[in-house]
């Protein structure tokens, strides 16, 4: 089964009173740190469409250029189908030791992860190209 999924990575994520979430820091392109190796709060917003009404068990997974992951458990409740399902995880500790990529996937119960987006790690002294 494929999933239609967006991934926004930015600094933090924040949800105001009534109910709106507010982006801070997003990262249209590439994420250049001030210095490497470098620790960061970092922030996810994940849309998934066309999830299956019920409660769905779930895995996201972030690959680092320094070839460690993190692992994130959770489950999300669909109780009306074709709605889009929002998650937001916010203040991951990410520490950054050299350019690369950061490789986000996802999975759903026992299946197979799947990717659902990346972003480019480039260092303070690298040119754009």
């Amino acid at each position: 089964m494929t999933h239609d999924v967006q991934i926004v990575f930015c600094d933090d994520i924040r949800r105001e009173d009534n109910g709106k979430l507010l982006f801070v820091g997003v990262y249209p392109e590439d994420l250049v740190p001030s210095a490497l190796p470098s620790n960061i709060l970092m922030s996810v917003w994940i849309s998934i469409k066309e999830l299956s009404v019920g409660v769905h068990k779930m895995r996201l997974r972030f690959d680092f250029p320094n070839e460690k992951h993190i692992e994130v458990d959770g489950q999300v409740s669909v109780k009306e189908p074709n709605r889009v399902t929002s998650l937001v995880y916010a203040g991951l500790l990410v520490t950054l030791e050299r350019p690369g990529e950061i490789k986000a996937s996802l999975k759903f119960g026992d299946g197979p992860y799947f990717d659902i987006g990346s972003l480019p790690v480039r260092a303070p002294w690298e040119k754009k190209s």
